[in-house]
């Protein structure tokens, strides 16, 4: 039986996760890479790799630190009377990475052809049903919370 490719789009990966959605995207890998799956396995950020994660191919879909895939700069523009129109233009909010990861996911499907796509919760959504659509690749959409 031929391998299956599957592309995985999460939003983290132990050590950068900040709860379960990290282990859980992890565990689900291993037990699909155990049956003979090649992954690719797409994080909105930058960041060393753990050892945990070598059986799959971990992909950087932007130049963003672990930190900044939740949009944290997007509260440095808010003060007490609303937002701060002297805030920084090139703030990072979660939309922003979200659009890159778009961005990132639209060039990596020129390259590589999945037979599925596994998507992780709402973060991952955009860029799983344009791939879905654009390639016509069946989608598992994983909701976490």
């Amino acid at each position: 039986m031929e391998e299956m490719k599957v592309l995985m789009l999460g939003w983290e990966l132990p050590p950068h996760n900040s709860g379960g959605l990290g282990v859980a995207c992890l565990n689900l890998s291993k037990a699909l890479a155990k049956d003979g799956a090649k992954i690719d396995f797409v994080v909105p950020y930058t960041a060393p790799l753990s050892e945990q994660t070598d059986f799959m191919n971990v992909i950087s879909a932007t130049k963003y630190k672990p930190e900044q895939k939740f949009g944290q700069e997007q509260f440095g523009a808010y003060n007490s009377r609303g937002y701060d129109k002297t805030a920084p233009k090139n703030v990072v909010t979660i939309r922003k990475v979200q659009k890159d990861y778009v961005k990132f996911i639209k060039k990596h499907l020129m390259d590589f052809k999945p037979d599925v796509i596994h998507a992780h919760d709402w973060l991952t959504f955009e860029a799983a049903i344009l791939a879905k659509k654009n390639y016509g690749v069946p989608l598992v959409a994983h909701v976490h919370a």
